[in-house]
C-alpha cells in the first residue's frame, strides 16, 4: 500500500473515533478564535470575523455533545485504577485525576443541555465554576503523575547504564550481553519524549482551566492566549491518537 493510501486510511479511522473528531473540532474552534480575533481587531464589524466567532461558540457546544457519556470511561478507568494495591502515589495521583476529569464530563452534559435551551440557565455560572474546578484539578494530579513517571523512568535509565559501564569495565565483556538492556534505554527515551509532551498538553489546557475560573478579564482569558493554548493542546493530542 502507497504511502498516500496508507494516510487516507488512517484518517478514516482517526475520524471514526470520538476522540479523533474531538481533537479535529478543538483545532478548528481555537484557530478560528485566533484569526477572528485578529480580523476583529482590525475591524469590529468584519463579516469574516463574526462569523469566525460564532462558529468558535458553535464548536463549543458541539464538542460538549460529542462528549455525552464519555465520563463512562473515567468510571471504568478507576475502577481499574482502585484494584491496583501496588501502584503506590502514581496509581493514586491518576485515580485523582480520571475522578476529576470524570466529574467534569458528567456535569458538561448539563452545560450542554442548557446551551441547547433544555435546562433553565438559572445556575449556569455555578455550573461552570464546578466544571472548571474539576478540569484543573485533573490536570494538575495528572502532571504530578507524569513527573512522577518521568522520576521513575530516570532512575531505571540510570541503573541500565550504570550496568552497562560494570559491562565495559569487565575483561568479560560483549555487546551481545547488552542488548535487552540498550533495546529498553530506547525504549525509556520515547518514553520520555511521550510524557514531556503530555505535561505541555496538560499546562495548556490547565493554563486556559485557569483563565476561564478567573474570568473574562484575566490575561489567561485572552483571546489569544487561549487559542495558542488550545492549538497546542490539540495538536499534541491529535498526534498521540493518530494512528491509535
Amino acid at each position: 500500500m502507497s504511502k498516500h493510501n496508507e494516510t487516507i486510511v488512517e484518517l478514516d479511522s482517526f475520524l471514526k473515533k470520538r476522540e479523533g473528531i474531538d481533537k479535529v473540532l478543538k483545532l478548528v474552534r481555537y484557530t478560528s478564535r485566533l484569526y477572528s480575533y485578529k480580523l476583529l481587531a482590525e475591524e469590529a464589524s468584519n463579516p469574516l470575523g463574526l462569523k469566525l466567532k460564532n462558529l468558535d461558540s458553535h464548536l463549543g457546544t458541539t464538542r460538549k455533545a460529542l462528549r455525552l457519556g464519555k465520563f463512562v470511561s473515567n468510571v471504568i478507568a478507576l475502577r481499574k485504577a482502585l484494584k491496583d494495591k501496588k501502584g503506590g502515589p502514581i496509581v493514586a495521583l491518576q485515580a485523582i485525576s480520571t475522578s476529576a476529569e470524570g466529574a467534569y464530563y458528567f456535569l458538561d452534559q448539563f452545560a450542554w443541555l442548557m446551551k441547547a435551551g433544555v435546562l433553565e440557565k438559572d445556575y449556569e455560572k455555578e455550573l461552570v465554576k464546578a466544571e472548571n474546578t474539576f478540569e484543573l484539578v485533573a490536570y494538575v494530579t495528572n502532571m504530578l503523575a507524569t513527573q512522577l513517571q518521568l522520576q521513575k523512568l530516570a532512575a531505571r535509565e540510570a541503573d541500565i547504564k550504570k550496568y552497562l559501564a560494570m559491562c565495559r569495565a569487565s575483561d568479560q565483556f560483549s555487546c551481545l550481553h547488552t542488548t535487552e538492556e540498550r533495546e529498553e534505554l530506547k525504549v525509556i527515551a520515547g518514553k520520555r519524549v511521550v510524557l514531556h509532551l503530555s505535561l505541555v498538553q496538560d499546562m495548556a489546557d490547565a493554563l486556559i482551566a485557569i483563565g476561564d475560573l478567573k474570568g473574562s478579564d484575566s490575561a489567561l482569558a485572552h483571546p489569544v492566549f487561549t487559542s495558542v493554548c488550545g492549538i497546542i493542546s490539540g495538536s499534541i493530542s491529535a498526534s498521540q491518537k493518530w494512528g491509535c
